[in-house]
């Protein structure tokens, strides 16, 4: 029965190493394909594109989070001021 796995097991090694290599093999001519290198150009424009679009979203909220929070300091602001003033005229 060991002797057995062990034929099973090498065969299965032996047949895992060929479809490696079958892989390599393919893979690179996909490579070659000139198609392909249009299509991951096409895939990296558009990849750009979005990161372009993402970085403007995130200047835009940054601006908007920076006015909403200089809104509230200044509300804060007068609100501290007031309570300071009602406290001295105690």
């Amino acid at each position: 029965l060991e002797h057995e796995l062990d034929n099973l097991f090498a065969k299965f090694r032996r047949l895992a190493g060929e479809s490696r290599e079958q892989l390599i093999l393919v893979l690179n001519d996909i490579k070659k394909n000139p198609k392909i290198n249009d299509f991951n150009k096409l895939t990296q424009r558009k990849l750009n594109r979005f990161k372009q679009e993402i970085f403007e979203l995130e200047k835009i909220a940054s601006e908007k989070y920076k006015d909403l929070n200089s809104k509230k300091a200044k509300k804060l602001g007068v609100r501290l001021w007031e309570k300071a003033k009602k406290f001295v005229k105690k």
